[in-house]
């Protein structure tokens, strides 16, 4: 059991929880913060209750004599990332997503050509009409739980189209209905052998929207290759 000096009072986080209400959020958005389960030792009235988030203590919190309290509140316009909430010891994370920039299917396009090398007869697919830019923290943690990359390649039954069909899939479904620019691409490698892998469009840190190839079997991302050319593109 974990007592806390506030003023002078003691105060028993005794089977005590926050929750936070969405948790995953873009910057700006409104979060509702949830605690139950505090005990205190009251002298008079109704004193604050200590919430920091990342260390930095917000005001105007009160803890109810039955032990709950409930703050709503925007959320800082912080980096996106992992934050920390932290009530009297109990903490949770919330993580912020970079609010993400929307693309009509002529920018799309705009940008594909601009950081691909796209044969002149190239078969180009855009499905939608508007599309959202994938934060690239997002993508990158993302690519690192997937389990695509780990199955086993197996000629004709399950090869290069075969794991680009299969992360794009796995991908859409995760991130339900968030609308990211992503799919496949099918190239002419330097030699003239022929590959498939994944592509999508990017929003980095500082806001830059950017196309980039990821290889399914490996999780790596990249740049398009100078040497490559892309006969097919579906996003």
């Amino acid at each position: 059991m974990k007592v806390v000096k506030l003023n002078k009072k003691g105060y028993q986080s005794q089977h005590a929880k926050i929750t936070i209400e969405p948790t995953v959020v873009v910057q700006n958005q409104p979060i509702t913060i949830k605690g139950e389960g505090f005990t205190a030792f009251y002298k008079r009235g109704n004193p604050g209750i200590a919430i920091l988030l990342d260390e930095r203590p917000l005001t105007g919190v009160k803890l109810k004599s039955n032990g709950k309290f409930e703050i709503k509140m925007k959320m800082p316009p912080f980096k996106p990332g992992e934050h920390v909430i932290d009530a009297f010891g109990i903490q949770t994370k919330v993580t912020v997503e970079a609010d993400a920039k929307i693309v009509t299917q002529d920018q799309l396009k705009e940008l594909v050509l601009r950081d691909f090398n796209v044969d002149p007869d190239a078969h180009l697919l855009f499905s939608d009409m508007k599309y959202r830019a994938c934060p690239i923290n997002e993508l990158t943690c993302y690519l690192g739980k997937s389990d695509v990359p780990y199955k086993k390649y197996v000629a004709e039954w399950f090869d290069c189209d075969d794991f680009s069909d299969a992360l794009h899939g796995q991908f859409t479904f995760d991130t339900y209905p968030k609308g990211y620019a992503h799919g496949e691409i099918w190239v002419e490698m330097s030699g003239g052998g022929g590959h498939a892998i994944n592509c999508w469009l990017v929003q980095e840190d500082d806001g830059t929207l950017k196309m980039i190839l990821v290889e399914p079997q490996s999780g790596k991302i990249f740049d398009f290759p100078g040497s490559w050319k892309a006969f097919m593109i579906k996003i």
